[in-house]
């Protein structure tokens, strides 16, 4: 099985990291109402933040209004991904582990 091993496990790779969107409205209105994680990544496409939400869509649609208010460092978000998960409290800690173990153990930009 081709994946990324993560505590001795597999773990398949997901369309997470294949599909990288541009931080825009139009990009926003491709996303689903769901639950998920999302990724915020510079315009050197390193990520810089890693989210969790019952509602992608809304989560998403939210920084876009507020000029990321809530986190201004985020402003230096240039593109995004998103992954559907049932539990995303869960794949939100397992994206950050997989960033700190191939990034020599820091935390992304925007949550530090």
């Amino acid at each position: 099985m081709t994946g990324l091993i993560l505590g001795g496990e597999t773990l398949p790779i997901s369309s997470f990291q294949n599909r990288l969107f541009d931080w825009s409205q139009e990009s926003i209105s491709k996303v689903q109402a769901r639950k998920g994680i999302y990724e915020f990544y510079d315009s050197l496409e390193m990520v810089i933040f890693v989210g969790a939400s019952q509602n992608v869509l809304e989560t998403l649609q939210h920084y876009y209004d507020t000029g990321f208010s809530d986190n201004p460092c985020l402003r230096d978000a240039t593109n995004f991904r998103v992954e559907y998960v049932d539990n995303p409290e869960w794949s939100l800690k397992e994206h950050i582990h997989v960033h700190k173990s191939t990034s020599g153990g820091t935390m992304p930009e925007c949550m530090k």
